[in-house]
């Protein structure tokens, strides 16, 4: 009898662990890295692009970061897109034309064309250190932004070819 009673709790608590197991999947959030560039201006900047799922969403993130040097200090920026927003990046940046000076402005971002340089700005996004630029600033509030070369963007444009076009294209 004593057998039978601890079977049928044995089988209770492994129902109820399957049960919380497949409820976590479906709010599990699945982020992976797409491409990446170091980039070459004065205040260095490490950009990783990644893909995130959450259950069947998709978005993007962009994390960056710099080291801290004797001119600027340590900075990390977190900045989400939407399937839409990456879509308008892709154009704006496939479609840079190097010998103008020109400045393409979206809701997020903005990409400026100066002297055969591309700089690359992102509205909404700040230093997510909480540090302070100078001894009278409260916090820093820079926005991501970088210079990217043109190896660079053809890189980008083929993997946004490659991996998110059939995607972007459906939504």
């Amino acid at each position: 009898m004593q057998y039978n009673n601890n079977i049928n709790i044995m089988k209770a608590i492994f129902l109820i662990l399957y049960i919380l197991s497949s409820f976590s999947i479906f709010g599990q959030i699945v982020t992976k890295e797409f491409f990446q560039i170091q980039t070459s201006d004065k205040n260095a900047k490490k950009i990783i692009f990644h893909k995130q799922s959450i259950d069947l969403n998709e978005s993007f993130l962009i994390t960056a970061y710099n080291r801290s040097s004797n001119d600027f200090t340590s900075c990390s920026w977190e900045v989400k897109l939407g399937v839409d927003c990456l879509k308008e990046m892709y154009h704006a940046l496939s479609e840079i034309c190097f010998e103008d000076n020109s400045q393409i402005t979206y809701k997020n971002f903005s990409v400026k064309v100066k002297k055969s340089k591309v700089r690359v700005i992102f509205f909404n996004s700040s230093c997510s250190n909480e540090h302070s630029t100078s001894y009278f600033q409260k916090s820093c509030k820079r926005e991501l932004s970088f210079v990217i070369n043109s190896e660079q963007i053809n890189s980008f444009v083929q993997i946004f070819n490659d991996e998110f076009i059939d995607m972007i294209a459906v939504k």
